[in-house]
C-alpha cells in the first residue's frame, strides 16, 4: 500500500531504550512517502542519570509538541507507541480526539507479575531499591540488542514514574474511540500477552484488532517478529486511510 507525505506518523520507543528500536518500522513507512516522527524520549539516548531526573510530565510534554506540529502538515495522524511508549500514546490519544488511529506494541496498563505489582503498589520502593540492572535481564526478556542499545541499569524511579502517568491516563483511557491495532508476542517474556485483555477492557473502541506474533519477543519492531509486526500494520492501514 502506497501513502502520502500527508499522513503522519508519530513513533515512540520503550523505557531506557532509544528510537531505534522504531526505526524498521520508520524506513517502511518512508518507503511508502508517509511523514516520519521518531525522536528520542526526554532522559533517554543520553546516560540512566538524566533519565532518573526525568519526570513523565516531560515525556507527555515533549511528544504532544511532536503531535502538534505533525497534525499541522498532515490531514491524517496515527499513534505507535511501544511498551512505555504504548502508555505513552494512550495518553496522547485520550486526550487528542482528532487522531486518527493507534497502534500499540507489547504495552500493559496494569500489573502483569509479583514484580510489576510492586512497583505499582509501593510508590517508595526506588529510595530502596534505585536501579534496575539490565545486562542479564536484557538477553533474558528482551533479545540480544544488534543496532540498538538499551542502558545498563533503569531507575527504579522512572518505573514509577510510569505508574504516575497511568494513575493520569485511568480516568481518561475510556475516551479512546479511534481505531486500535494491538502487536504482542506470545513470545514476550517480559509483558505476558495476556496484557491485551487488559487494554481491550478499558478503551471504548468498536474498531480494535489485536495481532498475536508468534515468534521474537518484547521489542517486536526490532526482533525477528519484525516482519510479520510491519506486515500486520500494513494490512490494518490499507483499510484505514
Amino acid at each position: 500500500m502506497s501513502l502520502s507525505d500527508s499522513v503522519g506518523f508519530l513513533l515512540i520507543h520503550g523505557l531506557g531504550g532509544s528510537n531505534k528500536t522504531m526505526t524498521s518500522l520508520a524506513k517502511f513507512l518512508e518507503k511508502k512517502n508517509a511523514k516520519v516522527v521518531n525522536e528520542n524520549l526526554p532522559g533517554h539516548n543520553t546516560k540512566p542519570e538524566d533519565l532518573k531526573m526525568t519526570k513523565w510530565e516531560e515525556w507527555i510534554e515533549f511528544t504532544q509538541t511532536l503531535l502538534d506540529d505533525l497534525k499541522e502538515k498532515c490531514s491524517q495522524v496515527f499513534i505507535v507507541g511501544a511498551s512505555l511508549g504504548g502508555i505513552i500514546s494512550l495518553f496522547l490519544t485520550a486526550t487528542n480526539a482528532e487522531i486518527d488511529g493507534l497502534i500499540l506494541c507489547s504495552t500493559a496498563i496494569k500489573p502483569y507479575d509479583l514484580k510489576s505489582w510492586v512497583v505499582h503498589n509501593f510508590p517508595f520502593l526506588h529510595h530502596i531499591i534505585r536501579w534496575v540492572p539490565m545486562k542479564k535481564f536484557t538477553i533474558r526478556f528482551l533479545g540480544v540488542p544488534e543496532d540498538w542499545k538499551i542502558y545498563e541499569k533503569i531507575p527504579v524511579k522512572s518505573l514509577r514514574e510510569g505508574v504516575e502517568m497511568l494513575k493520569e491516563l485511568k480516568p481518561n483511557i475510556s475516551k479512546i474511540t479511534q481505531p486500535v491495532l494491538i502487536l504482542h508476542s506470545i513470545k514476550d517474556k517480559l509483558v505476558p500477552f495476556r496484557a491485551t485483555k487488559q487494554i481491550t477492557s478499558t478503551i471504548s473502541s468498536a474498531d480494535i484488532t489485536i495481532a498475536k506474533i508468534d515468534r521474537g519477543g518484547h521489542v517486536i519492531l526490532k526482533d525477528s517478529g519484525c516482519d510479520f509486526a510491519l506486515e500486520k500494520i500494513d494490512n490494518w492501514l490499507s483499510d484505514r486511510i
